[in-house]
This record gives C-alpha cells, sequence and structure tokens, in this order.
C-alpha cells in the first residue's frame, strides 16, 4: 500500500520537458482512445461476420462497442472522480479500481452478448470479448496488486493489430514502449506493472481470437 502511494505521487528527478512528453503519450495512448481506434480498425478491416447469417450495420455495432467499453465505463471513472469516491481518473490507489472494474465488466459483457446476437465482424467481437476478459482479470489481480491499464490496453490493441492486420501494425511495438515507459516516468507504475499489463492484454485479446477462429472454422465445417 505504501508503495502503492508512493508509485502514484511522487515525481522522477527529470527535466520539465520528459514530464511534458510522458504525460502527453500517456494520455494519447489512454485505454479509451486505443479502444476507440481498435475499434475502428477491425471495423473497417474486418467485414467478415462471427456467425454467417447476413450483417448487421457494422457501425451500428461500433457505436455499440464505443458505449460500453468506453463511454459508459469511462462516465463512471470521471463521475466518481466528481464525488471524490476517487483521487483522479488514473485511480492510483488499486482498491479505487475495484468499482469501475466490475462495472466496465458488466457493461462489457453486455456488449459482447449484442455483438454475437447480431452477427458482429469477427474482429470487432474479438476486441469486445476479449477487452471484457482483460478486465475481468484486471479486476482480480486488483484484489491483491497492480497491474498498469494502460499497457494492458495498448498490449491488447497491438495483438490484435498485428493478428488482424498485419504488418503496418507492428508499429505499434515502439509505441507499447513509449507508453510503458511514460508510466514508469510519471511514477504511476513499475517496469515490472508496466510489463504485466503488455503481458495480459495481448493474451487476451490472442485467446478470444483463436477461440473466434476455431468456431468459424467448426461452422464451415459443417454440412
Amino acid at each position: 500500500m505504501k508503495h502503492e502511494q508512493r508509485a502514484a505521487t511522487s515525481r522522477p528527478a527529470h527535466g520539465k520537458i520528459g514530464e511534458r512528453l510522458a504525460w502527453l503519450v500517456s494520455n494519447l495512448l489512454s485505454p479509451p482512445i486505443v479502444g476507440l481506434l481498435g475499434a475502428g480498425i477491425v471495423t473497417i478491416h474486418e467485414p467478415q461476420t462471427y456467425v454467417p447469417a447476413g450483417e448487421t450495420n457494422r457501425w451500428l455495432l461500433f457505436g455499440v462497442y464505443a458505449l460500453t467499453a468506453i463511454v459508459l465505463p469511462t462516465g463512471l471513472v470521471f463521475a466518481m472522480t466528481a464525488i471524490g469516491r476517487i483521487g483522479d481518473v488514473n485511480m492510483n490507489l488499486r482498491e479505487e479500481r475495484l468499482i469501475p472494474y466490475l462495472f466496465a465488466v458488466l457493461c462489457m459483457a453486455i456488449g459482447s452478448i449484442i455483438m454475437a446476437a447480431a452477427s458482429a465482424p469477427r474482429g470487432l467481437f474479438a476486441l469486445s470479448s476479449a477487452t471484457c476478459l482483460l478486465y475481468v482479470l484486471l479486476t482480480v489481480i486488483s484484489l491483491r496488486s497492480k497491474v498498469s491499464a494502460h499497457s494492458a490496453g495498448m498490449g491488447l490493441f497491438s495483438v490484435m493489430g498485428i493478428v488482424t492486420i498485419g504488418g503496418p501494425l507492428l508499429a505499434t511495438v515502439p509505441l507499447t514502449v513509449a507508453l510503458m515507459w511514460a508510466r514508469v516516468h510519471m511514477r504511476r507504475h513499475t517496469w515490472a506493472q508496466t510489463i504485466a499489463g503488455v503481458l495480459l492484454g495481448g493474451a487476451s485479446f490472442l485467446v478470444v481470437w483463436l477461440i473466434v477462429a476455431g468456431n468459424e472454422r467448426a461452422l464451415a465445417a459443417l454440412p
């Protein structure tokens, strides 16, 4: 607990340029922005449906993802910050993360159910389900420890991009490293917490993607 408080409030002895750069990187690559960008990419790139029974308007489902995975969970965080239930939107103390994480899991589970029922593009369905899985894991971990949600979101985004699109999204790798540096530089997390976040996010998407792809192959094999 004391270690977490120091990590959240202390400032490293670096110049103002480093501080500003870390703040900029951390905010530009925050989970809401990265999640929205990832959803946009897969909505454009992945026209295939999860269940081959017709395609609902993809952008409507993009809106479902934006609402359930970004707008509602982020809105709760801002509301809790405004009334003083949490210190700031970064939720530096792990005890502050439980309610927002549980609410995020609920919202994303509803979103994933809607995606499946509406034959969403497989990339968008996988992203929604993987994000839900990731926040289940983050919720459990937050009971005893803390992992960087920023790094977890970026890890999920990087693996999603590389798996669904390939080469061009390898550019997310240096961006991920830059984000990890920013979170450590700002004393929000340790290197171990950022590395764990990246691995957790990447693994969450990879597991869900393999399940979705396997299900598609099974459906294709049916007479």
